[in-house]
C-alpha cells in the first residue's frame, strides 16, 4: 500500500513540472515586443516549482527604481 501511494505522489510530481521550453517570442505580439515584455521563470523560496513572471521593460524599470528607493530609506533610518 506505501508503495503505490509512493508511486502515485511521485508521479504527481513529475506531472506537474513542466519541460516546455520552447520559445517564448514566437507567442509574443508585435505589441508586447515592442514594449519589452518578457517573462522568466522565478526560483521561489520554500518550493522546488519556479513561479512565470511577465512583464514589460518600464514595469521592470519602476520595480527597480522602488526596491532601491526603499533600500536607501532603509539604510538612511539605520544609519540616522
Amino acid at each position: 500500500m506505501k508503495n503505490i501511494l509512493l508511486v502515485a505522489l511521485s508521479t504527481l510530481l513529475f506531472a506537474c513540472s513542466s519541460t516546455d521550453k520552447q520559445g517564448d517570442d514566437s507567442q509574443l505580439t508585435a505589441a508586447q515586443k515592442a514594449s519589452g515584455y518578457e517573462c522568466k521563470n522565478v526560483k521561489v523560496t520554500g518550493t522546488r516549482i519556479s513561479k512565470k513572471i511577465c512583464n514589460t521593460e518600464a514595469e521592470r524599470q519602476y520595480s527597480k527604481e522602488h526596491a532601491d528607493e526603499f533600500a536607501r530609506k532603509i539604510r538612511d533610518d539605520v544609519t540616522n
